[in-house]
């Protein structure tokens, strides 16, 4: 209950919000601050654990094909999980396609089981928050490069989850790491799996939309506002990242011009070059993004009026200035 608990329970980490994650991925959560949360509450800890999967030892599945899962969840965020033969583990990636590396032993998250969710999604009377239904559904299992349809339910935030396979019975899960991804198939997410020779696999249906106030048409004009807004937001920190970028290199060839290495000037310059264009590009992306200026009344602006999308740096046109 993060927004009653607060910092009792959570601590916000500035490390990752300063290298560009957004805010509500910027908090955590430790066993201490576990416990000082459930003290706010007064609550009592004593009893058995719940298990939240039936773990038995399955059979290898008999076609391997569900090598690659793509999840995309909005156009700035897709998981990809890659099932490894050698390790018989489901390798986790970032959008990028590099590996997702585990803070906790610097190795690539791998996982031994991956489970998809359906649950219907729709927006609240904002127009962007999103809601589920999480009371239960349809998904997919993936475990040692094999896939099957499952269906789960939870019911209210007390009751246990419960997972079946096709034919109803409690599913039984491979001991070990899980993967577990809520995917309501609204506007801009999709769902994708491949079979080694890289094959689709035909998944179940997304789920329905849940009905909501919003018409489904407001629903994505506010959704593809929000989507233009954190664009913004993105290439103006990377214009920031190029200013300050090329503010550094300046500064090195400036140190570098006073050393008798005519080596050094050359690689300054060189990294002055790299930078500039570096800039030059991101406020190009940053100024497409931007709406064109409209004139006032009926007349036409003068040729000079027109107004720069960023402030230049210091060594605007691309002058050295040492």
């Amino acid at each position: 209950d993060g927004y009653h608990a607060g910092t009792a329970g959570f601590a916000f980490d500035e490390d990752r919000a300063n290298s560009g994650y957004r805010e509500e991925n910027c908090w955590y959560t430790t066993k201490d601050l576990i416990n000082t949360g459930l003290a706010t509450y007064n609550t009592d800890t004593a009893g058995a654990n719940m298990p939240l999967f039936h773990f038995v030892q399955r059979k290898d599945p008999e076609q391997q094909n569900a090598k690659s899962l793509y999840i995309t969840f909005s156009n700035k965020d897709t998981e990809e999980l890659v099932y490894s033969p050698e390790v018989g583990l489901y390798l986790k990636n970032n959008a990028d396609g590099s590996p997702m590396m585990d803070a906790g032993n610097n190795e690539q998250a791998a996982f031994t089981n991956v489970f998809v969710l359906y649950a219907s999604s729709g927006v609240k009377d904002d127009g962007v928050t999103r809601q589920y239904d999480l009371t239960g559904g349809t998904g997919i299992y993936l475990t040692k490069g094999g896939w099957e349809t499952i269906q789960w339910t939870k019911g209210d935030a007390t009751a246990p989850l419960q997972l079946t396979d096709a034919s109803g019975k409690t599913l039984d899960v491979n001991p070990g790491k899980s993967f577990l991804a809520i995917w309501g198939g609204y506007y801009g997410q999709a769902l994708r799996l491949l079979d080694g020779d890289g094959n689709e696999q035909a998944l179940p249906e997304k789920p329905a939309l849940l009905d909501s106030a919003v018409p489904d048409e407001a629903a994505e004009a506010a959704e593809q506002a929000q989507q233009h807004a954190q664009a913004l937001a993105d290439a103006q920190d990377k214009l920031n990242q190029a200013q300050t970028a090329l503010n550094e290199a300046l500064q090195a060839q400036q140190d570098a011009a006073g050393t008798a290495d005519s080596s050094d000037d050359d690689a300054a310059s060189q990294r002055v070059a790299e930078a500039q264009a570096a800039y030059d590009a991101a406020a190009a992306e940053l100024a497409a993004l931007q709406p064109a200026e409209e004139p006032d009344g009926n007349t036409e602006p003068a040729a000079d009026s027109a107004e720069e999308p960023q402030s230049e740096p210091d060594s605007a046109n691309g002058e050295n200035a040492g």
